[in-house]
């Protein structure tokens, strides 16, 4: 047995389309935004670094270090003379 079915297709497919695209809107780029230039004046004070206290550094200790070792980062540490 065969059966036999119609089948219907849409027969207004290109009026619809059509429509379709009449109705859509147009693209319209987004507004370009205006960033306010801000001008924030500097309110601090340099302060002389030779003005305040002064101290004397004896020795710099050189402990924890894993990854490097101590002779290579001694020449680094300030007047090449640190505690290893």
């Amino acid at each position: 047995m065969l059966w036999v079915l119609p089948v219907w297709g849409q027969t207004d497919a290109g009026i619809i389309e059509k429509s379709l695209r009449k109705s859509r809107p147009e693209f319209q780029p987004p507004p370009e935004v205006v960033v306010p230039d801000i001008q924030i004046e500097d309110s601090r004070e340099l302060i002389d670094a030779g003005a305040g206290p002064t101290f004397f550094v004896r020795e710099i200790k050189l402990t924890g270090n894993t990854l490097i070792s101590s002779e290579e980062l001694a020449p680094l540490l300030p007047w090449g003379k640190a505690k290893i």
